[in-house]
Parts: C-alpha cells; sequence; structure tokens
C-alpha cells in the first residue's frame, strides 16, 4: 500500500505491454520495484487441512446435582510457497518453502449444585477443573540463485545454488480451577462470589509464586422492583449492581531463545557459532487486572423503555510489555525481554437505552443507543524510565513516535510543534536555528536556540477517543426485516505518516505526490502558505510532528440490511429468505486520508492511530438465499 501511493502517477507500469515487459523503476518518486509488477509477478501458495472434535456430555446425578464436561481437540497442518521471479529479483530469483504442524485440546469438567431452600432462598454453585495444552512444529527453507528460476520456481528449491533451513517448535500448557457461590434471596438481593485460580506454562527457572495467578471478584445487586413499596406500574424492572474481581494475563511466559552468530575471524570464511536472542525473565508474574463496577438496569413505560449504566474503574498492574535492550548486553540487535511494567488505569462509563417505538401484529420498530466514555493513564513505571514505542515511520523520524510516560496516558504521540514556515523579515531569528526563511519552524520549548530531541519535544497528539458510540434501528413490517447500524468515534488523533511521506521530499521517494505541497510551496512571491520551500538545503523534515497530526473523529453508516421471509407453502421448504445487506456504506470524516477507523500498530496496547499506509476497511455488498429442506 505504502509503495503503491508514493509510486509517481507520471510513471507508466509498462514499458511495452504488448510483450509483457514491465517499467521496472519509478525514475523520480519511489526506490522500490514496480507495486502492480510485485502484486503479479510474485508466486504465492498457502493451503491447511485439519481435524477437529468437540466433546459435549451432561449427568444429571440428582434434581439439585449436574455433572458437565467438554472439550475440543485439533490436530492440523499448513504449508507455503513463495517465488520472487526474475521480475522482483533479477540478480537472485529466490523461494521459500514451509510446513506447519500444531496440536490442541482442552477439557473442562464442571459440577453444579442449584436448590431452594424455604421457597426464599436459593443457593447455586459451581465447582471446575480446567486444562488445556497446545504444540507445534515448523520447517523452513529458502533457495536463492535459482540456476532455471522459471522452472523450478517453489517446486524444488533443492534446485538453487544457495539453501538455508530453519526450523521452530513450541508448547505450552494451561491448568485452572474456579468455585463460584450465588445466593439469591426472593430475586431481591443477589450475592455472587468466585474464586479462580490459574497456572500456566513456562522456564523451569521461574520464581515458585509467580508460576501461578489468583483472581477472585464478587457481585452484590439489589433488585429494587421486588420491594413492597416499588409501584410497578412505573418500574418494571429497577436493579442497582456493585461488582469487584480481578482477571489475569500471563503472555506466555517466554524462555531464552538462541540465534546463530556467525563470526569470521578475520581468517576468511564465516565460523558457525550462537548467542542469546531474547532472555527468559525468572521474575515475569502474571499481569492483573483489578476492576470495580457500579451499574443501574431500568425499564419503564410498560417495559419499551430500557436501560443499562455502568460506572467503571480498572487498575492493570504489572503490564506486560517488551523493553529494548542495549547491545552491551550481548543480545545483538533489536534484542528484548518481556517484564512487568508499573500500574495503568482505566476510567469509564458505558450505557444502552433500548426502545420500542411500535410493537404491532405486523409492524415493530426498536432502536438501540450505546455509548461509552473512557479515559486512561499511566500511574506509575515502576523502575522503568519514560520509553518510546510505535516505530520510527519507517525510517523517517529521528525516534519513535508514541512515549510511555507517568502520568500520561497509552497512545500519546510525541514531538515537535510545528509553527509553520520561517517568513521574510524573520530571518536573524530563524538564523538562530541555522535556518532561513521559507524552512519549516518548529517550537523551541526551552528556548536555548537547538530545536532538538531531548529537550523540545512534547505531547502532540492522543490516539484515545473521547466518546465512543452506536446507533441501531431494527423495523419489522409484515414479511420484511430492515436494519441498519450507526458508529462513531470522537476526539481521537490520527498520525497520517502517508500524508507526510507524499507531501516530502525524502529518500523513499523523490517527488512530492500532493498537490497542495508541490503548487503551494513557500516562496517569496508566496508566504501565505504551510509548505516549507522544497529548495531549500537547510529545509529539516520532520515526521514526528504535529504537521502530521489529524483529526480522527468519525460517523459511518457501518451496516445496513433488507430480508423477506418467503411466507411457507410447501411441506417441504420452509425458512425460505432473500437477504442483501452492505457493510462501511459511507463514512463522515475530517480526516484527509483512506479511512479514519486505521490500525497500523495491530493489537498493541502501548500505542494506536497510526496511518503508515493501512488499508482501508472494504466496503462489501452480500446477497444470500436461506432456507431449509
Amino acid at each position: 500500500m505504502f509503495q503503491a501511493l508514493i509510486w509517481s502517477p507520471t510513471e507508466p507500469i509498462w514499458d511495452d505491454e504488448e510483450n509483457g515487459i514491465y517499467h521496472t523503476h519509478d525514475r523520480f518518486g519511489a526506490l522500490w520495484v514496480n507495486p502492480y509488477m510485485r502484486i503479479m509477478e510474485q508466486q504465492t501458495l498457502s493451503k491447511s487441512h485439519g481435524i477437529y472434535t468437540n466433546l459435549v456430555a451432561e449427568y444429571k446425578i440428582t434434581n439439585w446435582l449436574t455433572y458437565h464436561v467438554t472439550g475440543f481437540a485439533r490436530q492440523s497442518a499448513s504449508s507455503s510457497a513463495n517465488y520472487d521471479n526474475a521480475w522482483i529479483n533479477p540478480t537472485d530469483p529466490t523461494s521459500t518453502r514451509s510446513a506447519n504442524e500444531s496440536s490442541a485440546w482442552r477439557l473442562i469438567n464442571r459440577l453444579d449444585f442449584n436448590k431452594t431452600f424455604q421457597n426464599a432462598h436459593n443457593i447455586a454453585a459451581t465447582v471446575v477443573y480446567e486444562t488445556e495444552a497446545s504444540e507445534s512444529w515448523g520447517l523452513n527453507g529458502l533457495g536463492r540463485n535459482m540456476p532455471l528460476p522459471d522452472l523450478a520456481e517453489y517446486y524444488n528449491i533443492g534446485l538453487s545454488n544457495l539453501q538455508t533451513a530453519s526450523s521452530s517448535f513450541g508448547k505450552s500448557s494451561r491448568i485452572g480451577y474456579l468455585g463460584r457461590v450465588n445466593y439469591n434471596f426472593k430475586s431481591r438481593y443477589i450475592f455472587t462470589a468466585s474464586y479462580r485460580i490459574d497456572g500456566k506454562s513456562g522456564p523451569t527457572d521461574r520464581i515458585e509464586e509467580n508460576k501461578y495467578g489468583a483472581f477472585p471478584s464478587f457481585g452484590l445487586a439489589w433488585n429494587i422492583t421486588e420491594e413492597p413499596f416499588i409501584n410497578d406500574r412505573v418500574f418494571q424492572n429497577l436493579k442497582i449492581r456493585l461488582g469487584w474481581g480481578k482477571t489475569g494475563n500471563p503472555s506466555g511466559f517466554p524462555y531464552t531463545r538462541m540465534v546463530s552468530k556467525n563470526y569470521s575471524f578475520g581468517v576468511g570464511s564465516a565460523s558457525l557459532g550462537y548467542a542469546p536472542g531474547t532472555p527468559a525473565n525468572p521474575h515475569l508474574r502474571w499481569e492483573e487486572t483489578a476492576q470495580t463496577n457500579v451499574g443501574l438496569d431500568f425499564s419503564v413505560m410498560n417495559g419499551r423503555l430500557s436501560g443499562t449504566v455502568d460506572v467503571f474503574n480498572k487498575n492493570t498492574s504489572g503490564l506486560l510489555t517488551r523493553k529494548t535492550l542495549p547491545m552491551y548486553y550481548g543480545y545483538g540487535t533489536n534484542a528484548s525481554f518481556t517484564q512487568n511494567l508499573g500500574n495503568i488505569t482505566n476510567k469509564g462509563v458505558e450505557a444502552s437505552l433500548d426502545f420500542a417505538h411500535t410493537q404491532r401484529k405486523d409492524f415493530t420498530w426498536n432502536t438501540n443507543i450505546n455509548a461509552s466514555i473512557i479515559r486512561n493513564k499511566v500511574v506509575n513505571l515502576g523502575e522503568q524510565d519514560a520509553f518510546f514505542t510505535g516505530g520510527n515511520a519507517k525510517g523517517f523520524a529521528d525516534t519513535e513516535l508514541y512515549r510511555v510516560e507517568t502520568g500520561l496516558p497509552l497512545g500519546t504521540m510525541w514531538g515537535y510543534e510545528y509553527l509553520g514556515v520561517w517568513k521574510t523579515g524573520e530571518e536573524s531569528e530563524a538564523a538562530r536555528y541555522g535556518e532561513k526563511h521559507g524552512d519549516p519552524r518548529y517550537r523551541d520549548l526551552n528556548r536555548d536556540g537547538v530545536v532538538d530531541l531531548t529537550n523540545d519535544t512534547r505531547q502532540i497528539g492522543n490516539s484515545n477517543p473521547k466518546l465512543i458510540w452506536g446507533l441501531s434501528n431494527s423495523i419489522t413490517y409484515k414479511n420484511f426485516h430492515f436494519n441498519f447500524l450507526f458508529q462513531g468515534m470522537q476526539g481521537q488523533q490520527v498520525l497520517n505518516l502517508m500524508r507526510a511521506a507524499m507531501s516530502q521530499v525524502h529518500p523513499e521517494s523523490r517527488t512530492l505526490l500532493l498537490n497542495s505541497p508541490a503548487k503551494d510551496y513557500w516562496t517569496p512571491e508566496n508566504q501565505d502558505t504551510q509548505w516549507p520551500n522544497i529548495h531549500s538545503a537547510s529545509n529539516r523534515k520532520r515526521f514526528n510532528s504535529s504537521q502530521w497530526i489529524e483529526n480522527g473523529s468519525w460517523v459511518k453508516l457501518k451496516y445496513i440490511g433488507l430480508t423477506y421471509n418467503v411466507p411457507q407453502r410447501k411441506d417441504w421448504l420452509s425458512n425460505l429468505s432473500f437477504s442483501v445487506s452492505a457493510t462501511e456504506i459511507f463514512t463522515i470524516t475530517k480526516y484527509r486520508g483512506f479511512d479514519p477507523e486505521v490500525s497500523g500498530s495491530g493489537d498493541s496496547d502501548l500505542y494506536g492511530g497510526i496511518d503508515s499506509g493501512t488499508v482501508p476497511i472494504p466496503k462489501t455488498v452480500l446477497f444470500s438465499i436461506t432456507f431449509s429442506l
């Protein structure tokens, strides 16, 4: 995606389309190969198969005691192949092959007790024993400098002049114990308490007390509508809830990993060697999250209007994250290890409202509105100093783009404050920084005449939304069913690296690709502009700058669907229906990228809202027919 966007729009795809001769390289813009050529010429193959089984059984010992057992087992295998031919890699056609096998199983034994005493006191208790395990094997082969590349491709990499092989293995197991008791007095007062213990496999030198995690919880509820003083003609349901509990995350407890490290010792060919690649952490413990929750459920207007409101405070301690190690530790470049990192808090309010507009025989209309407001903050980092994370914009920035620091939320964008360009008449001030009029101007926070990373960067954005909401409607008229869903996120910012890369000349792209920076850059005659002078030798480009922070708020029509249920007229044909639906229909946003709902950070908790050429969520239209015989 990134390379396709920075490919110069004036460069052709073909030199000779009739004879299949590609235009391989961009003469003015991107340094990488023709992205269309790469997609069309790269050959990939993947396949997989497996056996999956499930177990569900129940035995009623007495009227108030029941034993349940559930489980599954899986055995699967997959293989993949890739071939970069002479178009993609002219000097070294390369093939890869990989094969993987994995197995997993889980068994859950549950004993349920449920009995009512004196028609008022109900006790329900559950005891659970759970165990699971998984194992995986991998084998990879690489063939380079293929002598007959288009003949062998990835089918026979043994014909290549250079071959390497690698393998992998992993296994893990877990056991869990759970006890839970629920007491109910006339559906009026409800008390629930549980205690869970989990153990996860890991290195044998782990500290004993860190192998297991213990997670208690309790909950109280008062169903006020069961009280005699409540008028049930006003409230059909009114319940207050209070809960507290802990959950845990083991993160796999990684083992020490070895990597090959060859060295020539100055005597010719390299000698085979090894070095620790990723060290294990024997002090690693379970990440724990304790949450307190207060909630209200209500229903009025004869059940037509109902809703829930929850206020919560979630505190995560021992947050699991990766810490980069200095090279003098001896683990090589980019080595890191897993650690428990301080405390994070999440506080918020979640609310949901359901309204039944109309409930008639041939016509119904229901609406749901939900919203949540969540704020997170780093409470402390323990012995860890504040650090940067989130990558360095494919090498464009002089540091990583997000900062984790006590007092700031996760997802804090960190960089320079962009002030526009130096204008005519400001030459003497610009000269203090080794710049001149027409160059980009950044705020000197400590006013020492030098704009640097250590002293002159600050929070420039926040990837966390202030509000998340949804609005859905479901309408039924006779045999037609129509529904749609709006969703929105407000108040978050997006770091638009794609726009930054297309607006500046840099080593990856030697051409301005957007209209505004190409036509509206600074000149002595055009000073009222945000775009610096592209001809200036002192122009310092900074990707970690507020210039590229944008409003990421959006509203989307996420889903719309219509179904017609055909009346049953044949005994042998039932449940016949025709449906049409669509997703991602339209978006309302001020964001200038393809899609403000970007996820270039993957599943990281430490940063988000970065668009480095992220593929937008596609629009889909689906037609379906459903029936039963």
